[in-house]
């Protein structure tokens, strides 16, 4: 590709350990938990929490995400390392992070927050479950995008970008072409891409 040169990343569950964090916090007011953060299986995370239903763990996800905890969220092993590496090592490499966790300006800030150790040049925060399309379609064509849910990942394709899916055990069988199994493989991939070779099938 040629110009700018941007790579934009999802931030729950693949930079921030999104699960660990309000699993804890739902633990913390009393919410029986029935599995590890690792084990979750569903992106609804119906097994972490067998007590609740499906609109119960929307609403306690509303919930988190406005909670001061949720600025505090842990980075995955090597995240932090590898993104400040990528930014100090290309100067015209951009980061943008594109975000679905909520639409009050306090989720905004506390995401804001979370993220200033990070080079972003851009933190767009959108309401859960809304689309990316918008935000991947402003990206140059052959931009790098990485996101843990496959449906984002093939809409980043789908607009002219390349993708790769973060391993995670709810996306496990998917069949897409290019996964990273945690931030050891990403980096590699990632670097793959800043050398041009093409991620694309």
């Amino acid at each position: 590709m040629t110009g700018r040169r941007v790579i934009g990343f999802d931030i729950d569950n693949v930079v921030l350990d999104y699960f660990a964090g309000v699993m804890d916090y739902a633990a913390a007011r009393g919410v029986r938990i029935g599995c590890l953060p690792s084990e979750v299986d569903t992106y609804s995370m119906a097994r972490a929490f067998p007590d609740l239903s499906d609109d119960e763990i929307m609403d306690l996800f509303r919930e988190f995400n406005a909670h001061e905890a949720f600025g505090t969220l842990t980075a995955y092993p090597g995240a932090v390392e590898t993104i400040l590496a990528v930014v100090e090592e290309n100067a015209d490499v951009e980061l943008v992070a594109i975000t679905s966790a909520g639409a009050s300006e306090t989720t905004r800030s506390l995401r804001v927050a979370n993220l200033a150790n990070l080079p972003f040049s851009e933190i767009n925060v959108i309401d859960i479950g809304m689309s990316k399309r918008d935000h991947l379609e402003r990206l140059p064509p052959g931009s790098l995008y990485i996101d843990d849910l496959i449906h984002h990942v093939e809409m980043a394709h789908e607009v002219g970008l390349e993708a790769i899916l973060f391993r995670q055990p709810y996306n496990d069988g998917s069949g897409w072409h290019r996964v990273a199994d945690g931030w050891e493989d990403l980096s590699a991939q990632i670097d793959a891409w800043l050398q041009g070779v093409d991620l694309k099938p």
